[in-house]
């Protein structure tokens, strides 16, 4: 079994017994960012998301024929995925705190669905990297979110 799959089905194919950290829900109309998931039926509201955790990372995304194509990267699954040590080890997440909730130009919406951890802080992702043994014999370098934290930049 490979560490990374890719299944289509009619809502996001959430694996059982995974523990998740991180969720971004998106849709043309709202941007949800919150700590829990919720069942395939609530995330097939939004036409992509994002679930991630210590050991799984989970991407959606509505195809036009209206299934759900579901990537999943578990790093629980032997296989041909590797961690390496890589920089950077978090990405910034964009947007201004306005003391209700984020606002970003390019979402429509300013986003008040936000875990209370990182509320009033500038939030990151950290991430983790991984190099990919293709059968080809050549090397795919790639990185999956872990969880979501605050940063404070130093002087």
């Amino acid at each position: 079994m490979s560490a990374i799959t890719s299944t289509d089905g009619a809502t996001p194919a959430i694996p059982v017994g995974t523990t998740f950290r991180g969720v971004v829900l998106e849709s043309p109309a709202e941007t949800k960012i919150q700590e829990t998931i919720g069942t395939p039926e609530e995330m097939a509201k939004f036409d992509s998301g994002l679930a991630f955790g210590p050991n799984t990372e989970l991407r959606w995304q509505r195809l036009r024929s209206g299934v759900f194509r579901t990537v999943t990267i578990d790093d629980r699954v032997e296989g041909n995925l590797e961690p390496i040590d890589a920089e950077p080890a978090r990405v910034l997440l964009w947007g201004d705190w306005n003391g209700d909730a984020w606002s970003e130009g390019r979402i429509p919406k300013p986003i008040d669905s936000y875990p209370a951890r990182l509320r009033g802080h500038r939030a990151a992702v950290r991430i983790r990297h991984y190099r990919l043994r293709n059968e080809n014999g050549t090397d795919t370098f790639l990185f999956r979110c872990v969880d979501f934290e605050t940063y404070e930049e130093k002087p």
